[in-house]
């Protein structure tokens, strides 16, 4: 799922997505980034089944722990 901003539901969307912030309001300039990161993206989907971490694209590609509410 990619987005710009995401917010309390990240908690249930990383059970069945893997999320993405892309910062460009732009489509094709948003494809491009997910086709350069692709790799760690399908890389994600293979070694975590249960609960995908969030991934930030803009100069290079960050990846973080989902918080849990209590």
């Amino acid at each position: 799922m990619v987005l710009k901003q995401f917010g309390k539901n990240i908690q249930m969307i990383n059970r069945h997505f893997i999320p993405v912030i892309v910062y460009t309001e732009k489509p094709r300039e948003a494809l491009q980034i997910l086709k350069k990161h692709m790799k760690w993206i399908e890389d994600e989907l293979k070694n975590r089944p249960q609960e995908f971490k969030l991934f930030t694209l803009k100069n290079g590609a960050l990846k973080t722990i989902i918080k849990k509410e209590e």
